[in-house]
């Protein structure tokens, strides 16, 4: 490795052009791979399933979760693709395993679960306004 940031010149000179041609734009990538790499090694740690664990790396991957078959002879419209066999085996153990809606919370965390839990969210944040304007009053048609 230490060779090859000398060959692009980000060994010595992290601020040079060249370093920045070649190094810069995979921050971002390398950055995001190690957060997944976190987050499924918590998984892993916490117990979550193989099934969903195997999701979570194929949607890292940017895998087609619902592909469309390509036309033509070569088109296979009944093979659904492995990442959308690992979302249907994901699904179904969710649905077999949540009798009630608290047992999906294991899964979900966003507030549009309920009606309840987004009347929480949406009461929960902040208006910003400017203090300028002049409020509207209310339209009595």
């Amino acid at each position: 490795m230490k060779s090859r940031l000398e060959r692009v010149g980000g060994y010595e000179e992290h601020r040079g052009a060249s370093f920045d041609r070649h190094i810069l734009p995979r921050c971002r990538l390398l950055a995001e791979a190690i957060g997944h790499r976190m987050a499924y090694e918590a998984a892993e740690n916490a117990g979550l399933s193989l099934d969903v664990l195997l999701l979570y790396e194929r949607i890292c991957l940017c895998e087609d979760l619902d592909p469309m078959p390509a036309p033509g002879p070569l088109a296979q419209a009944n093979a659904p693709s492995r990442a959308s066999e690992s979302y249907n085996a994901v699904l179904a153990q969710i649905r077999s395993e949540s009798a009630s809606q608290s047992d999906i919370d294991d899964y979900v965390t966003a507030p549009i679960t309920s009606d309840e839990s987004w009347e929480l969210f949406m009461n929960g944040l902040c208006a910003f306004r400017n203090p300028d304007e002049v409020p509207a009053l209310p339209s009595k048609l």
